[in-house]
């Protein structure tokens, strides 16, 4: 009777338990109602690759101001890539060409940075810039046009040629062919980086010699200066950016046949 008796005060306490407690839910699965719906991987894909296509179509052109821009204009509208506006009369920065190119108007230096950047798919610019900046870049076209050298020069009468044992100070704007050429020959160099005249730097004294690109050798004569030693051969070049050759090849290709 005991055990009854504790069976059925147990069962009593389940029963007032389940009644405050109220009907038993049912659970459901959770849903994640508020992640936004995915979109299916095949379908992003095929989008992804129609806004690639429809990107690829514009060609921008990496333009260099100074000696190299008008011939360089001339192959390309020889080319078919004629710019809407004159970049020699406007302030235009980005210059159009139709609608499948462009044009950016930048210093001759600045060209490999821009192109190997993906900035530009494409530019022109001396040898000697693209050797100097160490950019990534494809060069296929050697275009022969802005042909100059790039040279050791020093004051007329100095004896910068019979002493190239001794450390020199040497002004130039392409730092790393001077240290280049000067590190093969062994020979210690102080090197002074300018941006403005070169020619000024040995002539006042402040160097004993100077690396610049020669093109006549009149500015050097007419300042008391002379060829010590050619460094290096400059044409301008076409250089192309790695990424674009192949991303843009059905537009880059035939540019490039009616380029060369």
């Amino acid at each position: 009777m005991r055990s009854c008796f504790w069976l059925s005060r147990r069962a009593r306490r389940r029963k007032r338990a389940s009644c405050s407690r109220g009907p038993r839910r049912r659970r459901w699965p959770v849903r994640h109602p508020a992640r936004p719906l995915r979109r299916s991987p095949a379908r992003g894909r095929v989008l992804a690759r129609s806004r690639r296509a429809g990107a690829a179509r514009m060609l921008t052109i990496a333009l260099p101001k100074g000696r190299l821009q008008r011939p360089a204009l001339e192959r390309f509208a020889h080319a078919g890539v004629v710019p809407e506006d004159e970049p020699g009369t406007s302030r235009k920065l980005i210059i159009a060409a139709g609608s499948s190119a462009r044009f950016v108007v930048l210093k001759d230096g600045d060209v490999p940075l821009y192109v190997e950047r993906g900035a530009a798919d494409l530019g022109v610019c001396g040898l000697d810039q693209v050797l100097e900046s160490a950019a990534d870049l494809l060069t296929p076209i050697d275009f022969g046009f802005g042909r100059c050298r790039l040279c050791l020069a020093a004051p007329r009468g100095s004896s910068v040629t019979a002493e190239l044992g001794r450390s020199l100070r040497v002004a130039t704007k392409d730092p790393r062919l001077t240290l280049q050429w000067f590190g093969r020959r062994g020979v210690p160099v102080d090197l002074v980086h300018l941006a403005g005249s070169v020619e000024l730097a040995a002539v006042s004294g402040l160097t004993d010699a100077i690396v610049d690109l020669v093109e006549t050798g009149r500015t050097l004569e007419e300042n008391g200066l002379v060829v010590v030693d050619e460094i290096l051969q400059v044409t301008a070049r076409l250089v192309v950016n790695r990424a674009a050759y192949r991303l843009k090849v059905e537009e880059m290709l035939p540019l490039l046949e009616k380029l060369g």
